[in-house]
């Protein structure tokens, strides 16, 4: 039985999700409708065994009914007889804001990530599916935005997170730029987060092998040129892991007159080692470069050795775009005392004396 409700609009919503064929004899269109509305009910009504499959398939069956030209007719009838000026798309909003964004919550609410077969249904059902990618950008947001959680990841379960929020992202990328923008920025902005928490422990390899996938992605130019900057600091750091020797090699800035044990003991003052970041720019083109490391004694301030790299931006980094930024960037990092590297460079010389 038909609703009798005043005003035309919840009318006709009423019409659409209660008692589309009973109430006005859309018959000759109604089998896409109510497989719609069947798959929606259903999806619904078992919250707790529906899954992704089932979400996908609610999302494609209204994207078969709003375009369908016999319910764009039948729906355009309806408004003028109601009073409403006809509009082709009223059907495709009203599905878009009140079923498509609760769908896609509930299927990413149960525990997936992000589906690229689900950002693929919302590209298919249209423009008005806006609603549906925003909610799939704020579940990609929450997933990444744990960074306890990403740390906890194997680099295998980082690889595969990141590669299916970028293809999502990259589905719904014209239907909803700002959605997808958001993905890809907060997902690169973890796993690069994730990697830094890697190498800061002393596993540079597992960073590189992060931010080398990351680098393989496809990426806005801008988190490419960041990410290459960052994979290019971790090879360095490598580097420099594989030129330190216990003794005879070249002496670490500070550490000169020092021995071991008085090195860490030093540490366990507050000692660090440090690498600082320097910028140059000419013109278009600009270089982010660490320096050598330094042992910083819990005496002494980092400023007694990072000053000339903070002089050297600070006269040469400004002169691009990206050397602007990444000035601002390098300053807060050597103020702050620079990169701890502390981990790494006693990790090299563990490794180093026990194999000696």
């Amino acid at each position: 039985m038909a609703l009798k409700l005043e005003d035309p609009n919840q009318r006709m919503q009423s019409e659409v999700f209660v008692d589309w064929a009973a109430a006005h004899s859309y018959s000759h269109c109604a089998d896409e409708h109510d497989y719609a509305l069947q798959a929606t009910k259903e999806f619904f009504a078992d919250s707790a065994t529906a899954g992704h499959d089932e979400a996908v398939r609610v999302v494609r069956a209204w994207a078969g009914v709003v375009v369908h030209p016999d319910v764009r007719a039948a729906i355009s009838q309806r408004l003028e007889s109601l009073g409403v000026t006809s509009s082709n798309e009223f059907l495709p909003q009203l599905v878009g804001n009140l079923v498509i964004p609760d769908v896609v919550r509930q299927d990413l609410d149960s525990g997936t990530w992000p589906e690229t077969d689900l950002a693929t249904a919302l590209a298919t059902f249209g423009a008005e599916a806006r609603a549906g990618a925003e909610a799939m950008a704020d579940r990609a947001e929450r997933v990444v935005g744990d960074q306890e959680w990403m740390n906890g990841l194997s680099n295998s379960d980082v690889s595969n997170l990141v590669d299916r929020i970028v293809s999502s992202a990259e589905e719904i990328r014209e239907l909803a730029p700002n959605a997808s923008r958001r993905m890809i920025e907060a997902t690169v902005t973890a796993a690069s987060s994730t990697a830094w928490a890697r190498a800061n422990s002393g596993d540079l390899a597992a960073a590189e092998v992060i931010l080398d996938d990351l680098a393989s992605s496809d990426l806005p130019e801008a988190l490419q040129i960041e990410i290459d900057q960052d994979l290019g600091t971790i090879r360095d750091a490598m580097r420099r892991r594989s030129q330190t020797a216990p003794s005879g090699g070249a002496v670490i800035g500070g550490t000169e007159g020092l021995t071991v044990r008085d090195v860490s003991n030093e540490i366990q003052l507050g000692g660090r080692f440090v690498v600082f970041e320097y910028i140059v720019s000419i013109i278009l083109v600009s270089f982010k470069r660490t320096s050598d490391v330094y042992f910083i004694k819990a005496s002494e301030s980092s400023l007694s050795k990072g000053w000339p790299y903070l002089l050297m931006t600070f006269l040469l980094g400004w002169w691009s775009i990206h050397g602007f930024f990444w000035t601002i960037g390098a300053l807060f990092t050597n103020f702050n005392g620079g990169h701890d590297v502390t981990m790494e460079v006693m990790a090299s010389q563990r490794s180093r004396s026990g194999g000696s």
